[in-house]
Order: structure tokens, then sequence, then C-alpha cells
């Protein structure tokens, strides 16, 4: 993965000219005709010849016309666009571009701008699954194959920690039935992944507690015990050999009469289904991971007798 080049589900966003002068609620007419007299903006074409507008070109309509709806002529309000790149800066390709560069260089002031920027355009799911995710996997492997130094990946994960702490502490309390506890397994320090994943929990009203990295399991048995949770959230990102597997399991029969349901997620546990006795893998990305955790969630939650 390569946070630098585009995200290939940036294609799936394009849009053809009809659903794009619907969106924008302009005649078809009027955007060719602005293409043909001032080039703006420069729509791919697919295939077939059809014309497929990008976020970005219809960023660029966006400004036009409410320009033009202000009694600006269209020719002045094309002299005024920002250039490309301010507007491609804007969509989270582009902040994924500026925060890669920014980490590379050890850029504390614009890896945090690009950073804050992403919040204040996008939702923040949004900034999770399509900056943040992308760029811990990006780092991950970078680093894992040598290209990226020791020194830059402690820099990206403690900027990441930060932030998304930042973001945990902002989100509304609890409001939904169930709890969950989070942390990685023992020996595991990687916790970015499950911070992202709690602080979406956390601003769809689930009450998780995040135990962070590195939780020795019988530490975690003894917060399970106090706190009841209806799901426990393990992260495990490097290693899961069988001494942690049997830990888990053993974890999940100690815990069996509270009932709650132990799910494993991280790189680390991919094709390990089989393996464990009494949890569940989730092996997927932040936002299908998100929607199964809520699945989870409801169905425990409401399966447990009130106490």
């Amino acid at each position: 993965m390569d946070p630098i080049s585009p995200d290939r589900s940036a294609v799936d966003s394009l849009v053809t000219i009809q659903q794009a002068a619907r969106l924008l609620d302009l005649p078809p007419a009027t955007l060719r005709a602005w293409e043909r007299r001032f080039g703006v903006p420069q729509p791919r074409r697919a295939a077939n010849g059809y014309r497929l507008y990008s976020r970005t070109d219809l960023e660029v309509l966006r400004r036009l016309k409410s320009r033009t709806d202000g009694g600006v002529r269209i020719g002045s309000a094309i002299e005024t666009l920002p250039p490309p790149a301010a507007l491609e800066s804007i969509e989270p390709d582009g902040l994924r571009y500026r925060l890669a560069e920014a980490i590379l260089r050890l850029d504390e002031r614009q890896a945090s701008l690009a950073l804050r920027e992403a919040l204040v355009l996008h939702p923040v799911e949004t900034v999770l699954g399509s900056v943040v995710e992308p760029m811990l996997q990006w780092i991950g492997e970078e680093w894992q194959a040598g290209r990226l130094s020791v020194g830059v990946e402690h820099f990206a994960s403690a900027l990441f920690v930060r932030q998304l702490v930042a973001l945990y502490l902002a989100a509304p309390d609890p409001w939904r039935p169930g709890r969950a506890l989070a942390a990685c397994v023992a020996g595991d320090q990687h916790e970015i992944g499950l911070l992202a994943l709690s602080v979406a929990l956390r601003r769809r009203g689930w009450d998780v507690r995040i135990f962070g990295a590195d939780l020795p399991f019988d530490a975690l048995g003894q917060a399970a015990a106090i706190l009841r949770p209806t799901v426990i959230l393990l992260s495990a990102t490097r290693t899961l050999d069988g001494t942690m597997l049997a830990a888990i399991g053993e974890l999940a029969r100690h815990l069996a009469p509270t009932a709650p349901e132990i799910v494993l997620g991280g790189r680390a546990v991919h094709g390990q289904q089989a393996a464990l006795d009494g949890a569940t893998v989730l092996d997927a990305g932040l936002d299908q991971a998100l929607v199964a955790l809520e699945t989870i969630l409801v169905r425990r939650a409401h399966a447990r007798p009130n106490r």
C-alpha cells in the first residue's frame, strides 16, 4: 500500500455527467460549456468516451456554482479558483499524501496540521478509514521491509496515538447498552489500530474501556471480572503463537459464567479461527470490523439478563 498514490477506491467515487448535474443542480449543458470554453474542470473519460467527474472536479464545480449564483460572471469565478493541488489536498487522498510526506521528514507541525485539516473537512469515520488506516498499513509494511527507519515508525506511532487518544476523550458519553474491554494481547505494543476502532465505537455510543498495549492475561481476567464486559476486544498485530492461543482459550473458559464474547483482531489473527477455542476472529478492515463489532455488541447486550 502506497499512501502517496491515489487510493484505488477513488475510481469507485467517479460520477457521470448526469449524476454530477443532479448533485450540483446544474444542467449537463452548462458543465459541457464550462469545460469547452474555459477548460474547467477536465473530467476523465471512460472507455466509451463518457465524462467521469472526480470528487475534486465536483468541488471545483460547487465553488463555481456558488460564485455564479451570487452574481459573479463565470469567467471571473474561474479566475479566482485556487490551484488544482490546493483542491486535491482537501480530499482524503491528498491529505494522506501530505501526511506521508510530513512523517518521512519528521515534520510534526505539518503532520499534525494535515490530521487536523482532515478532521475539520471530513467525518471522523472517513478520516479513520481513508487516512489513518491506510497510513498504518503502509508504515507497517515499509518498516517490516526495512525501507522505513525505526525513528520514523516511532514518530508516526506517537503522532497517531496522541490524536486518537484526544478523539477518544472527546467522544460523547456512552448511551448504548453493553460494554467492550479493549486491549492488546500480552507482549503486543502496537495499539494504534485498537485505538482507532475504539474511537469509532465510542463515537457511536458504545462504552469502550481501553487498556492499551501489552496487557497480561491474568490482568485482563481481573479487569473483566470487575467490569463484566459484553465483549472483550483483543488486538494481536505481530505474533500469535501456541502459548497465546492457549491462554485466550483458557480465558474464554474462565469467563464463561459471565458470558463475554472474546473477539480477536489484528494482522496476526489471519487464518487463526480454527486454532482458537471460544473466541471470534475479526479479520477485516476498520469499516467491516466496526459493523461486525456493533452486530456482536447488540446481540450480546440484548441476550444478557438484566442485573
